[in-house]
């Protein structure tokens, strides 16, 4: 049974019998690969509009046995079955894989930004001696706020949860934005631009490029005393953004906002070394280079996948 006519189809890899629903089809193959059918059904559009014309009213869709057995459809030799099926079963398995690595990339380095900004793990300068303990300081001992206004020409760029500050063009859905810019403020690469009003759940990036972004972002420049990746990581962390929630101000979670003048004053215990602020934004910025790497060589298997399939099952 089916609510949009997709049905999804799985082989029985477990040691000991089932027992499913009489609503489900339940077949055994004969002179046929079971995993290359399996691929064929799940992913064929020809078995694909077969299941579609099986709907007769009402708003599911019901395949029965005796209707799928009677599904005609152009199949290889049995040999041929299965080099196709390991072949596709290979990439998953590249896929699976790549999944596991980013998962466990992910994991580790949450883990050591946790150990690294409460001060448990630290690093050595080049000769060997230990840079300064860390100190409780204020946010605006380190950052400036940056409120440049009557730039309008300039790119209209936009804040997320998930990949910082990037173009206002890339990001999907309504464009909310003013056609009067004359307000918005200018952004330069380098520079921290957050939402002010989603401070408290992690909406803030460092920013790559020139631009300006709405009157309700606010915009963060460097002292000379410190690292702007550093800090991009550093607000970034789950415990950070849990001190921005309690700093946030207004009367429900749809009215919070965190502007500079009270961030600048929250303190945190840091490194009051800017070299040693380059080493750890250094070593994170290594390990999320990885890691996008990885979510490219999966997204590339999953496209050449996909290419495949289309393919083969046509």
């Amino acid at each position: 049974m089916s609510d949009d006519s997709t049905f999804k189809f799985n082989i029985n890899k477990l040691e000991t019998p089932l027992a499913v629903s009489k609503e489900y089809p339940v077949f055994t193959t004969k002179d046929l690969d079971s995993d290359f059918l399996l691929l064929k059904l799940n992913n064929g559009n020809d078995f694909k509009k077969y299941a579609a014309i099986q709907k007769m009213g009402g708003t599911r869709t019901r395949l029965y046995y005796k209707n799928l057995s009677a599904w005609n459809t152009l199949l290889p030799e049995q040999d041929e079955q299965v080099k196709v099926k390991d072949f596709l079963l290979s990439i998953e398995s590249a896929i699976l894989n790549c999944r596991k690595k980013i998962e466990l990339e992910e994991n580790f380095v949450a883990g050591l930004a946790s150990r690294i900004f409460s001060g448990e793990v630290r690093f050595k300068k080049p000769d060997g001696t230990n840079y300064l303990d860390w100190q409780d300081c204020e946010l605006g001992s380190y950052l400036l706020e940056r409120s440049e206004k009557g730039h309008a020409d300039l790119e209209l760029l936009s804040v997320t949860l998930s990949d910082g500050v990037i173009s206002r063009s890339d990001v999907e859905g309504k464009n909310n934005a003013s056609e009067d810019r004359s307000n918005y403020k200018r952004v330069l690469p380098g520079d921290i631009a957050y939402n002010s009003m989603r401070m408290w759940q992690g909406a803030s990036g460092l920013s790559s490029m020139e631009g300006i972004v709405s009157p309700a972002y606010t915009v963060l420049t460097t002292k000379s005393n410190a690292d702007p990746l550093f800090f991009s990581y550093f607000f970034k962390h789950p415990s950070v953004i849990f001190i921005f929630k309690r700093y946030s101000q207004g009367l429900t979670s749809d009215t919070w906002n965190l502007k500079f003048p009270t961030l600048s004053k929250i303190k945190f215990k840091l490194p009051v070394e800017k070299s040693e602020q380059e080493k750890i934004s250094s070593m994170l910025l290594s390990f999320e280079t990885r890691i996008k790497l990885l979510n490219e060589k999966r997204d590339k298997l999953i496209y050449f996948k996909g290419v495949l399939i289309n393919e083969l099952f046509v």
